[in-house]
């Protein structure tokens, strides 16, 4: 077993990690890479979270990062084609000493340092990849004989939260290979939180068509994400929006294959009419949405095979001074931290969820302590900054075990 303290994840450990020497050359890889055209709820965090890692990286002085990477898309087709072109790429940069390290932003592309095993070894270039959760955990044979093999050869896996690195170590990864690095979150794309006297004037202008009616004694629950079966949004609208008062109203950001899902759990409960599903919407409405809503919740369930490895929605929330109350469930538990940054509750039990919303109803005071607890804390704990410098710490400090190839950067 591993402990979270002991592999740096607290400030101490950080800091005892040696400090680049020289600006380290680092190929960053990506299928994933969220473009600013796409609306919020068609991606998911991993997408947000590779291009904002990679404006990290680019803000240093202390690293050459040349980025292979695609925009965040399905199509099979062309995922191939990039994946093709990026190992050829990629190979030959690692052959002539183009590069000292690869960073992969997610297991998907991961298993190019398996291809290219033996050129890596052979010129000393570091391979590390970043787990999310259910890119470890998909269930297709083939696959998992992949990522068993991936997570063998890889010199460091960063997994971003505790349940997901469980998931590694049940895969054969060796343990002193495992450094539980969590995403961050962009502190200057939202403005100061609102106050809570503003939010509903926020919410009816972004949003004006969903708001007609809606009575400003009414009380707004929001979630945001992917419309799939561990978000739990459908068991949420079945079991827990019965439980409310008429005018609490629970609008969902996001698509996917629980849209139908979703629908049928409203009506059997008698709730349609309180639920509004909006869909993928763009950036600017998901910002007006979080600034307009009362509260954020995330109901996930457990579900064999998939799971929640970190939650950046979570953290953007916060960044708005939007309380939580989340499903204790796997990568949750590390983002949300009790009484700091939202409230915790016990997976699928309804009954709990019910009550700790009317208690953050009824006490406003509360929220408003919760909320300005909840910025503080990510703004102190979640910048990119600082997990851009963890990473750097990693890889330099395996580039000074390893030493470096000669050679010199190529152009991207």
């Amino acid at each position: 077993m591993w402990d979270l303290a002991a592999q740096g994840l607290e400030t101490g450990g950080l800091d005892s990690l040696p400090k680049p020497s020289a600006p380290l050359r680092l190929a960053f890889i990506s299928h994933c890479l969220h473009a600013e055209d796409q609306s919020a709820g068609r991606i998911g965090g991993a997408e947000r979270a590779a291009a904002e890692l990679l404006a990290a990286f680019r803000r240093r002085d202390d690293v050459i990062v040349t980025p292979l990477v695609a925009s965040a898309q399905t199509d099979r087709f062309r995922f191939a084609t990039f994946a093709a072109r990026t190992l050829v790429k990629f190979g030959r940069m690692a052959e002539t000493g183009a590069v000292e390290a690869v960073l992969f932003t997610a297991m998907p592309t991961a298993w190019m340092s398996l291809a290219l095993a033996s050129v890596l070894k052979r010129r000393g270039v570091i391979s590390a990849a970043i787990c999310h959760g259910h890119d470890v955990t998909m269930a297709l044979p083939a696959y998992q004989h992949l990522v068993h093999r991936t997570l063998r050869v890889l010199d460091l896996v960063l997994p971003v939260s505790r349940a997901t690195g469980e998931h590694c170590l049940a895969r054969g990864l060796d343990p002193s290979r495992l450094h539980v690095t969590p995403n961050g979150a962009d502190l200057d794309r939202f403005g100061p939180p609102p106050s809570q006297a503003m939010r509903r004037a926020i919410l009816r202008e972004a949003f004006p068509d969903e708001t007609s009616g809606l009575a400003d004694e009414a009380f707004v629950i929001c979630s945001v994400g992917r419309q799939v079966r561990r978000k739990g949004h459908a068991w949420f609208a079945g079991a827990v929006m019965p439980r409310l008062p008429d005018d609490v109203q629970l609008w969902l950001v996001g698509e996917g294959p629980e849209a139908a899902a979703i629908d049928m759990a409203c009506s059997r409960a008698g709730a349609a009419s309180r639920v509004r599903r909006l869909g993928a919407i763009p950036d600017r409405k998901l910002a007006a949405l979080y600034r307009g809503a009362d509260l954020f919740v995330m109901p996930n369930i457990p579900v064999i095979d998939d799971i929640e490895g970190f939650g950046l929605v979570l953290l953007e929330a916060n960044l708005n001074g939007l309380p939580v109350v989340a499903a204790a469930l796997e990568g949750v538990t590390d983002v949300i931290s009790e009484g700091v940054n939202g409230r915790l509750v016990t997976a699928e039990d309804a009954d709990a969820f019910a009550r700790v919303i009317l208690e953050l109803r009824r006490d406003p005071a509360e929220r408003r302590r919760l909320a300005l607890s909840a910025e503080a804390h990510v703004r102190q704990s979640y910048s990119w900054n600082r997990v851009v410098d963890r990473q750097m710490r990693l890889l330099t400090a395996q580039r000074g075990r390893r030493g470096a190839p000669a050679g010199r950067p190529l152009r991207p």
